[in-house]
């Protein structure tokens, strides 16, 4: 039975294989792990944590299970976030094309951090880990796009009793001053009152 690399779910699965099997550690992030976290939305392609990789990499790992891939770009700056992006294209069982997110934080401790206390979900009866919600907050926090104060407010939302909510803050005021392009604080401070609204 043939899979399709536009559903998402069967996707960011493959995904994380390939990924894994190369020897890449990552995490699930974005609009999947949103899924698992808060409000869902509609999302297209695969998104995960890295502490470090580019778009050559994933060409690479996907390569070694036999499937094409073409780099878009590395290490595109989104606030406090660097992303890679490589399309992957079908062959054989696999039909239809996609897109892979592989998104470092500029502060590596951090992401090594983030990677290293990343719990695993099941998705689809798989298993794989997928960023604490405290960090996907963060994330989200230090990133530049509008989007992610949604992504994240619907995770304060959702979770608010079982966040680390002082963590978070904490995380968030020391990472804020490495990121020049948009204010850190004022990101998580919208955050939260948005988190309010959804309620």
């Amino acid at each position: 039975m043939a899979t399709d690399l536009a559903d998402p779910v069967a996707f960011g699965l493959l995904a994380y294989r390939v990924l894994t099997a190369a020897g890449l550690r990552c995490s699930l992030y974005g609009g999947l792990a949103l899924g698992i976290y808060g409000r869902a939305r509609l999302t297209a392609d695969a998104d995960f944590a890295v502490a470090a990789a580019d778009s050559g990499l994933l060409v690479a790992a996907f390569a070694a299970q036999g499937l094409p891939a073409q780099a878009n770009f590395d290490g595109l700056p989104h606030g406090g976030l660097l992303l890679s992006r490589a399309t992957v294209f079908g062959v054989g069982e696999f039909i239809g094309s996609n897109v892979v997110d592989v998104v470092a934080p500029r502060d590596s401790a951090y992401g090594e951090l983030a990677l290293n206390r990343s719990p695993t979900a099941r998705l689809r009866g798989s298993e794989l880990a997928i960023l604490t919600p405290e960090d996907f907050v963060v994330f989200k926090a230090i990133s530049d796009r509008p989007v992610d104060l949604e992504d994240a407010a619907s995770v304060v939302a959702r979770m608010a009793g079982d966040l680390d909510i002082g963590g978070i803050a904490l995380q968030i005021k020391r990472l804020a001053p490495q990121v020049s392009s948009v204010n850190v604080l004022d990101r998580w401070a919208t955050i939260q009152m948005r988190a309010c609204s959804f309620r």
